[in-house]
């Protein structure tokens, strides 16, 4: 690929991607039962703006350049080609995440980490968006078809869904991890890993111990804006200021949660597309789905597979966070399943590493899907 045509698959995808973004505002701005809508793709927009202007001053100040980081056939083969044009009267979005999409892989192509994260999460923002304007599209309404208003994305959903796009590892401070360790230092290196959602889950703690632990993380977790779940305790959320629950089969039903606490954020354990559609349904904000593999802390779980979790992913609008037996070495596939998250215990357990750089392992892995990029990934990376 000669730098004619790489200039060309920049400039064209740039192009499209702000441009086409800003059409849709345009054309949405009117229309009230898009509002909503409209309003997050504005933000989207000035964020695809920000970023193509960064870009090009970097490159006209020669502060980027694009030498590959293989062959040219192989950099050839990885890059995506300039997209055909779209139909400027159309308001569809698939368009903007096909260009993100484009970006995100032209510049991992060249080694340039820290520009491809800025795309893979414009990708995940604007996939989620399309998601939900094509379920609107189907019913011809405010709300999905055959759905009620639950089935929209909820202030709470983003919420999670901009956490596990900032950082895909739901990270579970689990009483296992904290036999031989504080588990306040654990949560403070989780953090300082990057950790943008946090479970507490003591099963056998005592609840006066318990409500103490959740109030001393509660200042640990807002200061980094980080989500603290507490799974299973309605009354240990609410007492100690909690962000949200996670509950599953044999807790109170998620209605009666929701009329208690409707300020929190609400997480259902879902195995089957239909009870993940029936937690939607009923207001839950994000599902996790699993177990995906075989898990050493839950060895008597049943093993759902990636198939159910892209059932899953397809059958809501809510984020997914896949769950179970999930290790550096199949994190990746979670997330091209469709989840925009996972969970993971087992990798913590008995390791010498800082828990803060096996935390950053996961996000190498969850980019890359192997090792070869993880010495050109930032520690902390830059965001919009």
């Amino acid at each position: 690929m000669n730098n004619a045509s790489v200039n060309l698959v920049l400039d064209s995808n740039l192009r499209l991607l702000t441009e086409h973004l800003g059409r849709i505002c345009k054309l949405l701005e009117m229309q009230p039962l898009q509002l909503e809508l409209h309003g997050q793709l504005l933000e989207l927009h000035k964020r695809a703006k920000l970023a193509e202007r960064r870009l090009r001053i970097r490159f006209s100040r020669g502060l980027l350049s694009l030498e590959p980081v293989s062959d040219a056939s192989a950099v050839e083969g990885r890059t995506a080609s300039p997209l055909p044009g779209v139909d400027p009267d159309s308001p569809a979005l698939r368009p903007c995440v096909e260009a993100a999409r484009a970006l995100e892989n032209f510049f991992r192509s060249f080694g340039l980490a820290e520009e491809a994260e800025i795309y893979r999460k414009l990708r995940f923002d604007l996939s989620a968006l399309a998601k939900e304007q094509e379920s609107l599209g189907r019913s011809g309404s405010g709300a999905p078809a055959g759905r009620g208003p639950a089935a929209s994305l909820t202030s709470g959903s983003r919420r999670v869904s901009a956490a596990l796009v900032s950082c895909p590892l739901y990270f579970i401070l689990d009483e296992s991890l904290c036999e031989n360790r504080d588990p306040l230092r654990l949560a403070m290196d989780a953090l300082a890993g990057g950790v943008q959602i946090m479970q507490l889950r003591f099963k056998q703690l005592s609840s006066a111990r318990l409500l103490d632990l959740a109030r001393r993380l509660k200042p640990l977790c807002a200061e980094r804006g980080c989500i603290l779940i507490i799974n299973d305790r309605l009354d240990i959320a609410l007492l100690a200021e909690a962000d949200g629950l996670h509950i599953g089969d044999d807790d109170p039903p998620l209605p009666d949660i929701r009329s208690l606490a409707p300020q929190l954020l609400v997480g259902v354990t879902a195995r089957k597309p239909q009870n993940a559609l029936r937690a939607q349904e009923q207001g839950a904000d994000y599902v996790a789905c699993g177990a995906l593999f075989g898990s050493p802390t839950k060895p008597a779980v049943t093993v759902v597979g990636l198939r159910t979790l892209q059932q899953v992913v397809t059958a809501v609008q809510i984020p997914v966070v896949g769950i179970g037996g999930v290790t550096l070495d199949n994190c990746h596939s979670v997330l091209e399943s469709g989840a925009l998250g996972f969970c993971s215990i087992s990798p913590f357990l008995n390791t010498r590493k800082p828990l803060r750089s096996l935390v950053q392992d996961f996000l190498r892995r969850a980019t890359y899907g192997d090792a070869r990029s993880a010495g050109t990934v930032h520690e902390t990376v830059d965001t919009l």
